[in-house]
């Protein structure tokens, strides 16, 4: 059996572990938490393996305070999750991905830190390292971004500038929980969710390394119409037009449109799994498919004719909706 380690009080942090086989990285993680100056701590790993390798391993760090649960049978991506969040302990609740790892020895402290606010979402700013040649490369946030999505949290739709879920925590109160229906987008729904009821604060330090590798899960669903489609239409179905206040909101449709080759809604179709469709995309299509994919691919002239469309043809729209009301 791995080590249990029986905590008396309530830690300030628990660092939600799920995982999935890959002891490589997970090594990689538990040495950067060994390391770690701040100790108010648990970590609780949430097992999703198809063995018992990572339930072997951690008996390496019998010095850790490990809570291990195994998944029979092992669960969905977001399941695994919301799992872990369920036997997290800690007054904080703060993700990390087994391929991913602190940058610092004080980055735990540094969360711990920013505790001392009304916020209750945190991120930083973090770098990812390509596991091939060590190169790193700075995370997309920043604190003017930041800002920009507390305003209008659908943005992250668009561009995710928060990050993967190893760049945040929250506190135990956020009564927020992963969308099990998703694995493209569930990270952006969550966030979506959680800034639109919850106050957050930014860390601008890069405190977190994200691993990148061709095993990273959501990586199998990139260009796959049929998920992403599905899970965009998740989205607009849970949230409808809050999704589209303004043009960088449509710009997101607009470029989902032009990444996955989308020819008319007949296509569409295939691959909305039953959910409903935003009003605007037959124009969107209508629109894309006029143009040679050649002319689309050039940044300028695709946001050029996205703002032909947005304000010719959506916004019209809407005004015409809301005068016959």
């Amino acid at each position: 059996m791995p080590n249990k380690i029986k905590m008396t009080r309530q830690p300030l942090i628990s660092l939600c572990v799920p995982t999935y086989n890959r002891i490589n990285y997970l090594k990689r993680l538990l040495d950067s938490i060994s390391a770690q100056t701040f100790k108010d701590y648990e970590i609780v790993i949430t097992d999703n393996s198809d063995n018992d390798s990572v339930s072997d391993f951690i008996k390496e760090y019998p010095q850790l305070p490990i809570k291990y649960h195994k998944n029979t049978p092992p669960t969905t991506m977001a399941v695994n999750w919301n799992i872990n969040i369920s036997k997290a302990n800690g007054v904080w609740l703060k993700m990390m991905h087994d391929d991913d790892w602190f940058a610092t020895d004080d980055a735990l402290e540094r969360f711990a830190a920013a505790t001392n606010t009304n916020a209750l979402f945190l991120c930083c700013s973090w770098q990812i390292i390509d596991d091939k040649t060590g190169q790193a490369k700075a995370g997309r946030n920043s604190i003017g971004g930041f800002k920009k999505i507390l305003k209008n949290p659908f943005l992250v739709f668009g561009d995710n500038i928060i990050g993967p879920p190893s760049v945040t925590m929250v506190h135990h109160s956020v009564d927020v929980r992963y969308n099990e229906r998703m694995n493209w987008l569930v990270d952006l729904e969550y966030y979506i969710a959680v800034l639109r009821k919850y106050p957050a604060s930014y860390i601008p330090e890069t405190l977190i390394n994200i691993g990148w590798h061709e095993q990273q899960a959501t990586a199998f669903e990139f260009n796959n119409k049929s998920t992403e489609i599905r899970e965009a239409l998740i989205l607009w179905n849970e949230y409808g037009p809050s999704m589209i206040p303004g043009i960088m909101n449509y710009d997101a449709w607009w470029r989902l449109m032009r990444k996955l080759r989308i020819k008319d809604s007949t296509e569409l179709n295939q691959y909305t799994a039953g959910y409903p469709v935003p009003f605007f995309l037959d124009n969107i299509l209508s629109l894309q498919n006029k143009l040679p994919v050649s002319l689309l691919k050039k940044g300028a002239f695709s946001k050029l004719f996205m703002s032909y469309s947005y304000f010719f043809h959506f916004r019209r729209k809407v005004k015409t909706v809301a005068a016959n009301k």
